[in-house]
């Protein structure tokens, strides 16, 4: 969706939920920057063009593991149309760069920064796993990413309803295409 079009379908789940009315949202719906604590990103925000990318998946997994699949953000994003990405979101370790373990994306493609999180289980520790930044924008198995160009302005409005922002846009999603 360009970047209107989701303020625009933001605002009308908002307003549909009882959330807010139209003069309550404000058109910057974001964090304002993500640079910053507690997110310490490598963008400082969604912006233009956002896309979600669903790569890879379960059949990666079930009924039989395939390790073989390796994924590379910086194709990812040329594929959406948007080689110079922030790219943000959950994802598998690249198996050839850590060996197993959680993956949050973290990319500036525009910036050339990297810092992904991994965590990976740690046998014989009190904390039972390390999560550590990594620097490569491989992943394997499946990703769920968000990729966005430029990022825009960014305020929320106070809630005034009774479910989340989350919510509230689950809920207009599921009306308006279905459950």
């Amino acid at each position: 969706m360009r970047s209107t079009a989701w303020k625009a379908f933001a605002k009308a789940c908002l307003k549909q939920q009882g959330v807010a009315s139209e003069d309550e949202v404000d058109d910057n719906f974001f964090p304002k920057n993500l640079t910053a604590a507690p997110f310490r990103m490598t963008s400082n925000g969604f912006g233009r063009n956002l896309v979600i990318a669903e790569v890879g998946g379960m059949g990666n997994l079930y009924p039989e593991l395939h390790k073989e699949k390796q994924y590379d953000i910086q194709e990812i994003c040329e594929k959406c149309g948007a080689p110079k990405a922030f790219v943000f979101g959950p994802g598998a370790c690249p198996s050839r760069v850590v060996g197993a373990g959680e993956l949050v994306a973290d990319a500036n493609l525009s910036e050339n920064k990297v810092s992904s999180k991994v965590t990976t289980l740690v046998k014989d520790h009190f904390l039972k796993y390390k999560t550590k930044i990594i620097n490569s924008t491989k992943f394997s198995l499946m990703g769920n990413l968000v990729v966005s160009e430029q990022p825009g302005p960014s305020e929320c409005s106070e809630r005034t309803g009774e479910d989340s922002l989350p919510g509230c846009i689950r809920k207009g999603m599921g009306e308006h295409y279905g459950q």
